[in-house]
């Protein structure tokens, strides 16, 4: 899927389409990666809170792990770190979406 590092790419901030098609195993899985490209236009603030809430569950339990639950402080910073760092990758990514398919 688009830019996320899902499977065996790495993160960018490309479309779908202007990556090469073969990287893909077969063109179904590009389409539905211009299909999902073309959603995340439509739909810029819904995918980029979907994203945010991923990233804040990932962040807790980043904390849980390094700092054994302790420390407010620590789950502030992390929960920020991790949000924005998903997040406006994520509202970036959605943009350019939007002006690619929907001209906005």
């Amino acid at each position: 899927m688009v830019g996320f590092g899902f499977g065996s790419r790495k993160f960018d901030d490309k479309l779908t389409e202007e990556h090469d098609p073969s990287e893909f195993s077969s063109e179904k899985v590009r389409q539905r990666g211009i299909k999902f490209d073309r959603w995340a236009g439509r739909h810029r603030v819904i995918f980029t809170l979907v994203i945010m809430a991923l990233m804040a569950t990932a962040g807790y339990f980043a904390w849980r792990r390094v700092f054994d639950g302790q420390g407010v402080f620590w789950l502030v910073l992390v929960e920020v770190g991790f949000v924005v760092g998903g997040g406006l990758p994520a509202w970036r990514l959605a943009g350019k979406a939007r002006r690619r398919y929907h001209g906005k």
